[in-house]
This record gives C-alpha cells, sequence and structure tokens, in this order.
C-alpha cells in the first residue's frame, strides 16, 4: 500500500495516496516505510508538524532509516 501511495502521491492524487498509506498503517503498524510514506503525503501538503511526527514514529520503529532522517531534517527546517 505504502508504494502505491507514494506513486499516487508524486501523480499528484493525493487522496487516493493517503486512501492507500493509511491501508497499509491499518494492515502493519510496525511498518517504518509506511509512516514515511505519510510524512511525505504530509510535506507535500505543506503539514510540517504531522509530517515530523509520522518521520519520528517511522525513527522509532528503524532508527536507521536514511530517508526519515532526512525528511526529518526538512520538516523541522520547514516548520
Amino acid at each position: 500500500y505504502s508504494l502505491r501511495g507514494l506513486a499516487q502521491l508524486r501523480m499528484d492524487q493525493r487522496t487516493k495516496a493517503l486512501d492507500d498509506i493509511e491501508k497499509g498503517i491499518q494492515v502493519d503498524s510496525d511498518d517504518e516505510f509506511t509512516f514515511y510514506a505519510r510524512a511525505e503525503y504530509f510535506m507535500a501538503i505543506k503539514d510540517f508538524a504531522r509530517a515530523l511526527a509520522d518521520y519520528d514514529q517511522a525513527l522509532r520503529i528503524d532508527p536507521q532509516h536514511r530517508e526519515s532522517q532526512a525528511g526529518r531534517e526538512l520538516a523541522v527546517k520547514a516548520g
């Protein structure tokens, strides 16, 4: 779900993207990539506080998740 959600986000299909990403979280709430994907969605809509929360959740699951580390830095700077 998270990969399809990211693909939809990149095609500017935000509603579909969030729906898929949310389904992914329901299926596996211990998948850091799904929280990263939702953080990317929140970054796209400029909701930096929620993006930061999801990057943090991804990093709690996997502290070495590089994409979340980089995204978190951007969210902090933007917010």
